[in-house]
């Protein structure tokens, strides 16, 4: 009489093998990170999640922009980013603390390039807090200031199109690593 189905041998290869790749997978921290994923999002449904689940929606401080001249919207900017280097607040994503969402509710009169960030900080004595010595131009090339924002560029401008005008969103972020402000919308 032939056998029906998998002889048990075969199906014990096939448990030891899944044996094999869980146990694969917990080294290389897959498992607890989607255990951790799974778990958070259920018990955010429920309560309060505990603060490692902080990160899976690590969105930073909301903020919302309602002055539309250049000047008022570059200080807002300004200002985030120097709070953002000084105290580091924020949830951390990986090597990026992301400070700020900022919400774009009324857009700015003009186009704002990093220079024009930078130059704020330099009129108000910023740049004693938040050096920039480097920004991009209109071209999208990165060049030394022209004015006086110290030796170090501690500023990352991630702007699309170069510069801000018509986006509804700036994040406000800080690199832990390269120990800069990095400005995206």
């Amino acid at each position: 009489m032939a056998d029906k189905g998998l002889a048990f041998d075969t199906i014990g290869y096939i448990i030891l093998g899944i044996i094999g790749l869980v146990i694969l997978l917990s080294f290389l921290g897959v498992i607890q990170v989607s255990a951790r994923n799974i778990f958070c999002s259920a018990y955010s449904n429920i309560a309060q999640p505990p603060a490692f689940c902080e990160t899976l929606n690590c969105t930073g401080e909301r903020y919302e922009l309602v002055n539309s001249d250049a000047e008022s919207f570059s200080r807002d900017i300004a200002a985030h980013a120097i709070t953002c280097f000084t105290n580091k607040a924020g949830c951390l994503d990986n090597d990026v603390r992301i400070c700020y969402a900022m919400r774009v509710k009324n857009k700015p009169s003009e186009k704002i390039y990093e220079s024009n960030v930078t130059k704020l900080l330099e009129d108000e004595n910023g740049c004693d807090v938040l050096e920039n010595a480097v920004v991009i131009d209109d071209a999208g090339v990165p060049v030394s200031y022209d004015g006086n924002c110290g030796i170090n560029d501690y500023i990352d401008w991630r702007v699309n199109d170069i510069y801000i005008k018509d986006q509804s969103m700036i994040l406000i972020e800080y690199d832990e690593i390269n120990y800069k402000v990095i400005v995206k919308a």
